[in-house]
C-alpha cells in the first residue's frame, strides 16, 4: 500500500514537472517553465522517497530528471570582467517593485541610503509611494515619474542629467516604460525602465509577449550604450526570454547567479523575475539582489561603466 502511494505520488509531481522543464511559446507551458527552481525541489523529494520504498527503477528515473532540470536551471555567464578596463568611476543603479499595498517607505529610504545609487528606479509607483520617499528622492537633481493608481506607476531619479526622458506604450497597450537618455562622465546611455504585464492568464501573456517584442525591437535600433530593467514578469528559463535576448542583442545581468526577486518572502523561493539587460557598450561591474526592503520583491543593484 505504501509503495504504491509512493508510486502514485511520483506521477503526480512528474506530470508538471515534465511540462515545466519544456520551452514552449504557448502561455501555459511558458507559465510553468518560470518554475523550475520549484521543480529541482520536487524531484529532490522524490528521490527520497524513492529511497524509502528502495525502488532502483525511481531513483534512477529521478537522478536523470534531477539532472535535467539542473542543466535547464543554469544559465550562461554575464560579463562581468572588467580586466582591460582602468576606469574606476562606475555607475550604481538601485530598481525596486516597491509593492503599492505596502506602506513601509522607511525601509526602503534606509535601503537607498545604504546602498548610495546614482540611479533610482521604482515600480507600482503611486502617490503615496511618490510623498512617502520625497524625503530621500529630493536629494536626486533629476527625474521622470509616471505617477498612476494601478500597478504599472513608474518613476526614475537620478544624480546625472536626463536627456529626453519619454513615457512609451509599446504594442499600444496601456502600461508605461520610459526612456531616458542618461550623461554620465560625459558618456551618454540610454535608460529604460520598465514593468510588463504578469502572464497569469492567456490574454495577459498575450500583452507582455507583444510588449517584448517591441521593446526588444526598439532596444536593438539603438545607436548608444544601453540598459534595460524593470520588472519583466519572466525568469531566464521562459521561451521568450531567450527570444528578448536575441532580438535585442543584449546580455543578461542575471548570469549563472540566477538570484531570485519574487515573492520576497524567502530566498528560497524567489524566482528571478526582475531583469537589468545590456548592450555590447556596456561592462558590467557587479550585480546583486540585496536583502528585502520590505516589498514582495527583492532589489536589485547593477554596478557598470559605459565604454
Amino acid at each position: 500500500m505504501r509503495n504504491s502511494l509512493i508510486v502514485f505520488i511520483h506521477a503526480l509531481i512528474i506530470t508538471p514537472v515534465l511540462i515545466g522543464s519544456y520551452k514552449s511559446s504557448w502561455w501555459a507551458l511558458d507559465l510553468f517553465s518560470n518554475f523550475i527552481n520549484f521543480y529541482i525541489y520536487l524531484v529532490a523529494l522524490l528521490i527520497l522517497l524513492s529511497l524509502i520504498i528502495k525502488n532502483i527503477y525511481l531513483i534512477f528515473i529521478n537522478c536523470i530528471l534531477l539532472l535535467v532540470l539542473s542543466i535547464n536551471f543554469t544559465y550562461i555567464e554575464a560579463d562581468t570582467d572588467l580586466s582591460n578596463y582602468s576606469t574606476p568611476r562606475t555607475v550604481r543603479i538601485f530598481s525596486l517593485n516597491v509593492n503599492m499595498d505596502n506602506a513601509d517607505y522607511s525601509i526602503v529610504e534606509n535601503a537607498v541610503i545604504h546602498y548610495k545609487p546614482d540611479i533610482l528606479v521604482l515600480l507600482e509607483y503611486n502617490k503615496a509611494w511618490h510623498y512617502g520617499l520625497q524625503r530621500i528622492t529630493s536629494s536626486y537633481a533629476y527625474h521622470h515619474s509616471i505617477i498612476r493608481d494601478d500597478y504599472f506607476g513608474i518613476a526614475i531619479y537620478s544624480k546625472y542629467e536626463i536627456k529626453e526622458p519619454l513615457t512609451e506604450y509599446h504594442a499600444g497597450i496601456d502600461i508605461p516604460s520610459v526612456t531616458a537618455q542618461i550623461l554620465a562622465d560625459k558618456k551618454i546611455f540610454k535608460l529604460r525602465a520598465v514593468h510588463l504585464d504578469w502572464p497569469i492568464f492567456k490574454k495577459n501573456a498575450e500583452k507582455r509577449n507583444s510588449q517584448l517584442l517591441k521593446l526588444a525591437k526598439s532596444i536593438s535600433e539603438d545607436k548608444v550604450a544601453s540598459i534595460t530593467i524593470g520588472d519583466f514578469n519572466l525568469t531566464p528559463w521562459s521561451y521568450y526570454f531567450s527570444k528578448f535576448l536575441q532580438q535585442s542583442k543584449t546580455k543578461s545581468c542575471t548570469g549563472t547567479s540566477l538570484k531570485g526577486t519574487w515573492p520576497g518572502l524567502s530566498r528560497y523561493i524567489a524566482i528571478p523575475i526582475d531583469h537589468c539587460f545590456f548592450s555590447n557598450k556596456v561592462r558590467i561591474k557587479n550585480f546583486n539582489t540585496p536583502d528585502n526592503t520590505s516589498s514582495d520583491h527583492f532589489p536589485i543593484i547593477v554596478d557598470f561603466i559605459i565604454e
